[in-house]
């Protein structure tokens, strides 16, 4: 069979037939089926939903940038069509099953400061935040020493979901990085999910976008992240 024919079928039962039934009125083995067909829809979909992603975010700078507002609207609203997702913490997260509430987590060489426009990026910098959307409104985050950190180390003290914004200036492929750099495929490949563009935040060092990813965590978990060869990755906490 055609593999595009596949992909199409794939797409079309996980989103019609899986979705009219009801888990809890279902048998445990047709339970399991229907997760292990959730999960490989998922293997398929994700790289595609993410290039797709990747695309229509340059599109839209590459609008905004030529000063065409209508069009880089018109994109940013297909974007936030196709990647919806709800604000941290929610009961309907982005993650199967959905974690109730954000962990509790401790990040080391870190202050603790509240995510709001003008605040500090660094204890240590006069660099700011300049857009934070709504979804973020009244968290806080692991405030780095100084620009020039690089490297984010944290534990996870309670289960729930972790939330992570990357500098986007971060590598998709292994190649030409640090040893200790790891790509934006690493962290996918580590289980962190990309929330949907409208959820970026935005500094002022030349307008720089830090792409926001949400994990479900486990308590007594450690992550050491570099993914950018200054800009260490911010953990947002409540």
């Amino acid at each position: 069979m055609n593999p595009a024919l596949i992909f199409s079928l794939l797409i079309v039962s996980a989103g019609t037939s899986l979705a009219q039934a009801p888990a809890g009125t279902m048998p445990d083995r047709l339970v399991t089926l229907r997760g292990n067909f959730e999960r490989a829809v998922e293997r398929v979909t994700s790289p595609v939903r993410s290039q797709y992603r990747d695309e229509l975010l340059k599109l839209k700078a590459e609008y905004v940038k030529d000063g065409k507002l209508e069009a880089a609207t018109a994109v940013d609203n297909e974007i936030k069509e196709r990647f919806p997702l709800p604000p941290p913490g929610s009961k309907a997260s982005s993650l199967p099953g959905g974690a109730p509430t954000m962990a509790k987590v401790n990040v080391k060489n870190s202050a603790i400061a509240r995510l709001k426009k003008g605040e500090k990026l660094y204890t240590e910098s006069e660099y700011l935040w300049m857009q934070i959307p709504d979804t973020f409104t009244g968290l806080r985050f692991a405030q780095p020493k100084h620009k020039h950190i690089a490297l984010t180390e944290f534990s996870v003290e309670t289960d729930g979901l972790v939330y992570v914004a990357f500098a986007s200036r971060w590598q998709n492929e292994d190649s030409n990085k640090a040893d200790d750099i790891i790509s934006r495929r690493d962290v996918e490949a580590m289980g962190w999910k990309i929330l949907e563009a409208n959820t970026n935040l935005i500094s002022d060092e030349t307008g720089l976008e830090w792409i926001v990813c949400v994990r479900e965590c486990k308590a007594g978990e450690s992550f050491a992240l570099r993914t950018d060869k200054y800009c260490a990755p911010i953990v947002l906490t409540k």
